[in-house]
């Protein structure tokens, strides 16, 4: 059970880990839904487990970062005014959906239940935003321009007294409205607002974005330090009068870059001579957009980007994929980058470009000469093998500017070091969605050092991980303290806490995920049991009966005995939840067996009939 999932834009049957994420999240979705339900019963103010899914299907889908425990003013408002009255239709009649309290009681509970974004806005703050937001709600869902366009006709519909489960009738109705007949209602200046709404829609594309990686940075005196020292040229519009911040000098004159003359002019200095005015670009004319798309491809990479590369990403996104073009692209980016470097902001050099630009790249020989003259890829693994070229790389100044730019538009860039004030839940959850081995060793390194060492820290983590109100989180926060914790403090733990009666068979799950082969060659039968119990259970809860019942179809009838076997003498200390699992793999054990005997008789039948004619 985990607070943020990979975008899932439909489910191609091809894609068997796109398959997996969308199943999980579904499952998340429904799960989550229903213990908000239960706990808000419980405090006294009921909601309904539907309006929580539809929360949590917007923070998923329709927001930058998909992260399920952060609410503050922007998602609010976004939920409540924005996502509900295009998507939920309410009919006339009908009571407005409790949407505000649907919300209210989902953030009581990730805040209840330690499930919270560790930067996320406190539960005051959140519970401020919806109230504010809420304010704003029924005005909201009755503008007819925010109406998504099947709800706009749907409810038109249905105040016309049109029987809207009738697909025919209702089909009739839109099309005479569409053309104007009397008696319909149709507003042609409503519908051209609720088109208008739905371009800007499209215009603006998908809401979610590629998360950003962690990165590492100096500390802020550093950081100032190489400010100052980086004489910032007459085009970034920051005299050096001696009395500003260098730092936040810098910032500025890094911003001032991103207007179409600044850029211009970082194009053309120090070559101003050599070329017309205006001089050949590729990239002048959309500078607005094609300077944030360079500095988001070089944010946190693992290695100098290769030119080449870049062009190739410019080019397929429209930037041009002509001979001349490229060409014009690469003269372009050469100037950009010893711009970049006048600012301390990259570094250049010519070298061979790192195995990760080159490993995913198609060989010449998948192209077609004529059909893919003008792919921008097309010989690029090649050009990048001979090498050397140019490479271009962020300082830590270039990364730090590019991150305040990348928050300042709403995004999450996450610094190593910035959870060292997380609670324990939070901490690990971040590690375990979000950082890379390399960043979440750093990250839990600082926040141990924060208490005072191992001694006082590594219990309030495993606390944490006991505390966790899912069984899969559970075991995710653990596997996240472990791979965190240098070796072999995290084989070491994982070992001590087998022993514990109530995170046992979690750890022991864990044990198997990290070092598999070692430790099932030393199980007991009864170990045994208990970890082929504890990964039924966690996959029962992580996507539902439906996981369940498809990983038996997909299993040998060996192997569904052997699950069998596993849960009937099972050693696991939650009997209750071991019973429903049994219960579930009895009933579609029966179900399958049933199935297959009904399909045996209609063969027979076939068959005779066959014989018989």
């Amino acid at each position: 059970m985990r607070m943020y999932y990979d975008a899932v834009d439909g489910a191609d049957p091809e894609d068997e880990e796109g398959l997996r994420e969308l199943r999980e999240l579904t499952a998340a979705r429904v799960l989550l839904a229903d213990r908000v339900e239960e706990w808000a019963a419980a405090e006294g103010r009921p909601v309904e487990a539907e309006l929580v899914r539809d929360a949590l299907e917007y923070r998923h889908a329709d927001t930058p970062d998909g992260r399920l425990g952060r609410w503050g003013s922007a998602e609010a408002r976004g939920f409540l005014l924005e996502w509900l009255p295009r998507q939920r239709t309410v009919l006339p009649g009908d009571p407005l959906p409790e949407a505000p309290e649907a919300l209210r009681a989902l953030i009581g509970y990730v805040h209840a239940h330690e499930l919270a974004d560790p930067l996320a806005p406190s539960e005051a703050a959140a519970l401020a935003a919806v109230d504010e937001a809420a304010a704003g709600y029924p005005a909201a869902m009755a503008d007819r321009s925010r109406y998504g366009i099947a709800k706009y006709w749907v409810t038109a519909a249905a105040e016309r007294g049109v029987d809207i489960d009738d697909e025919a009738a209702l089909g009739a109705f839109t099309r005479r409205a569409l053309a104007g007949e009397p008696g319909t209602g149709a507003d042609p200046e409503e519908w051209r607002r609720v088109l208008a709404r739905r371009a800007e829609l499209d215009a603006a594309g998908p809401a979610r974005v590629l998360p950003q990686p962690p990165v590492a940075l100096p500390d802020e005196a550093a950081l100032r330090a190489a400010a100052a020292a980086v004489p910032l040229p007459e085009w970034a519009g920051c005299p050096d009068d001696g009395a500003a911040d260098p730092l936040r000098r810098w910032q500025q004159g890094f911003d001032a870059l991103f207007a179409p003359e600044p850029g211009a002019l970082l194009l053309a200095d120090g070559e101003r001579a050599a070329f017309p005015s205006p001089f050949p670009s590729a990239l002048r004319e959309n500078w607005e957009r094609a300077l944030p798309d360079v500095l988001s491809a070089l944010y946190a990479l693992p290695a100098p980007m290769p030119l080449p590369r870049l062009r190739a990403s410019l080019a397929a996104a429209g930037e041009g994929c002509s001979a001349e073009e490229r060409a014009l692209l690469d003269a372009d980016l050469v100037r950009l980058a010893r711009g970049l470097e006048l600012l301390g902001a990259a570094e250049c050099a010519i070298g061979r470009a790192d195995a990760c630009f080159v490993e995913a790249l198609p060989p010449l020989a998948a192209f077609d000469e004529a059909a893919d003259a003008d792919d921008p890829y097309r010989g690029l693994r090649e050009e990048l093998e001979r090498g050397p070229v140019p490479l271009l790389a962020l300082t830590p100044l270039g990364t730090h500017g590019v991150r305040l730019r990348l928050r300042a538009a709403g995004r999450i860039a996450p610094l190593v070091g910035e959870l060292a004030a997380a609670p324990p839940a939070g901490l690990l959850g971040a590690l375990a969605e979000h950082y890379d081995e390399e960043s979440a060793r750093a990250e839990l390194s600082a926040w141990v050092a924060a208490r005072g060492g191992p001694a006082e820290a590594v219990p309030q983590l495993v606390a944490a991980v006991g505390r966790a109100p899912f069984r899969a989180r559970r075991a995710g926060l653990l596997a996240a303290l472990a791979g965190a914790l240098p070796a072999p403090d995290g084989t070491e733990l994982l070992h001590a806490l087998r022993a514990d009666a109530a995170l046992g068979p979690v750890a022991l799950s864990a044990l198997l995920h990290l070092d598999g082969g070692a430790v099932a060659a030393t199980l007991s039968e009864r170990d045994r049991r208990l970890a082929v119990a504890e990964q039924l259970l966690q996959l029962h809860e992580a996507t539902g009966p439906d996981g369940i019942r498809a990983l038996l179809r997909a299993e040998n009838a060996a192997t569904a005995r052997e699950m069998h076997a596993a849960l009937a003498d099972s050693p696991h200390p939650d009997t209750e939840a071991i019973a429903a699992l049994a219960a579930l793999l009895t009933e579609t054990a029966r179900a399958t067996a049933q199935q297959s005997r009904a399909n045996a008789a209609d063969t027979r039948r076939r068959h005779t009939g066959k014989r018989r004619r």
